[in-house]
């Protein structure tokens, strides 16, 4: 998966270089730092399984890139509609996760290994928070994306891309929170159909239908 997002940030900042498209750019630093929050918490995972205290504290500091994630995204909004209220939900977002980071830290509960066998950051409910939002960012992004692409005829690239962008932002906060490991790994290898997918429609040509700004009335 970090891998996919290292590719997909690759060809955005190739397309913002190429063209000047701030939208390419915004996406190209959202996606980086997305992949950078995945190995925040999948490198730990790996090398540390049982250091619960460290796989919590990395989990939060994962936190604040997906905060920066969102931020990112909503600048590449703020692009492509001007009228996008981003100062006040950028208000908003930091209370928000403000409040996130002081329901993770107090008090302090370690990492767990629950009955599924999964990891588990005992911040279920942060997470729902957190996946609505990044829901709530890309979904729509996805889906003007698709009907752009079908508007230039380009179909099987706004197929890819907004089919697997709505995959990923689906199953992957869902992944997180099963108690059946069965489900888990479904739920995962769907979310990384889902990145694989976006990978594919990033890739493709560069003809890419690129939004532009709305002129302001």
């Amino acid at each position: 998966m970090f891998v996919l997002f290292l590719v997909i940030t690759s060809r955005l900042f190739h397309q913002y270089k190429e063209t000047g498209n701030r939208l390419a750019k915004y996406l190209g630093i959202s996606f980086l730092l997305g992949g950078i929050e995945y190995a925040f918490l999948g490198v730990p995972m790996l090398f540390f399984p049982h250091e619960f205290v460290l796989l919590k504290i990395t989990g939060i500091i994962a936190w604040i890139f997906v905060y920066f994630v969102l931020i990112t995204a909503w600048t590449a909004v703020s692009y492509v509609y001007p009228k996008f209220p981003l100062k006040p939900l950028f208000v908003v977002l930091t209370f928000v996760f403000i409040g996130i980071i002081v329901y993770l830290v107090s008090p302090f509960v370690p990492a767990f290994i629950n009955e599924a066998g999964i990891i588990d950051y005992a911040d279920t409910p942060a997470m729902m928070v957190g996946g609505l939002l990044l829901t709530g960012t890309y979904l729509p992004m996805g889906l003007v994306f698709f009907y752009r692409a079908y508007k230039k005829k380009l179909y099987v690239k706004g197929i890819t891309f907004g089919l697997g962008l709505v995959l990923n932002l689906i199953f992957l906060p869902i992944s997180y929170q099963v108690n059946n490991y069965s489900t888990f790994v479904f739920f995962t290898v769907l979310a990384a159909l889902g990145m694989t997918s976006i990978a594919i429609g990033v890739l493709l040509s560069s003809s890419a239908p690129t939004p532009q700004p709305q002129v302001q009335s």
